[in-house]
């Protein structure tokens, strides 16, 4: 009977957090964006970028389950062998709710702002690109203090994000030495880890609300 008991309280515990709510309807968010990852080209030689990228973003909830998020950010591509890339990046995705996270798909469109800039020169050719990707966020709500479990608005939202380019990046690079340019032509795929601030919180209330309960 104990251990019945005892499989029902965890049970009970797990549904109300996976079921505790990210966000409602009206809520939106503002605020900076911070991201890491790598750029991979496949196709070829095996060849990556290490991505650093900054800049802001803001969201939406249209329902208590859907919301639509837009970001502008600046990408730094330390490359491996070609050189460092700059990149204007303006991703638009539709998350879905799951529990305290969700799930998102959407586009993505890299501007290049500027080609490498080394001893070679780069040709003109397709260097700006739209990606699909799909993220994923998770963040926990819960905390515990005495005999009360604390459910709290979020600060920094965690991300993964996975991608791929819908059209190739193809450009020439002027080898010096053989005097000659060398052609490529890859779609890459990208990962990224990105970490997301509201700083919108401190200027409106929204619907999520600071609830306590005795456990």
């Amino acid at each position: 009977m104990k251990k019945s008991l005892l499989f029902l309280a965890i049970m009970l515990t797990a549904f109300s957090t996976v079921n505790a709510q990210d966000y409602n309807k009206g809520d939106w968010e503002l605020g900076p964006i911070i991201g890491i990852g790598g750029n991979f080209n496949f196709k070829d030689e095996f060849g990556f970028n290490i991505d650093l990228d900054a800049g802001l973003y803001g969201e939406y909830a249209f329902t208590d389950i859907v919301k639509g998020v837009l970001e502008t950010k600046y990408e730094f591509r330390w490359g491996i062998g070609d050189g460092n890339w700059h990149y204007l990046n303006v991703p638009a995705l539709v998350c879905f709710q799951v529990g305290t996270g969700y799930i998102g798909a959407g586009a993505q469109y890299s501007f290049c702002l500027a080609p490498p800039k080394e001893s070679y020169s780069v040709s003109n050719g397709n260097l700006s690109y739209p990606s699909a990707f799909l993220e994923f966020s998770y963040i926990t709500h819960w905390s515990t203090s005495g005999h009360y479990t604390v459910y709290s608005e979020q600060g920094f939202r965690a991300i993964l994000r996975i991608g791929y380019a819908l059209t190739p990046i193809s450009y020439g690079i002027y080898d010096d030495f053989n005097q000659s340019y060398k052609t490529f032509k890859y779609s890459p795929l990208f990962i990224e880890s990105v970490l997301r601030f509201d700083i919108g919180k401190y200027f409106a209330n929204n619907k999520v609300k600071t609830n306590r309960r005795r456990r």
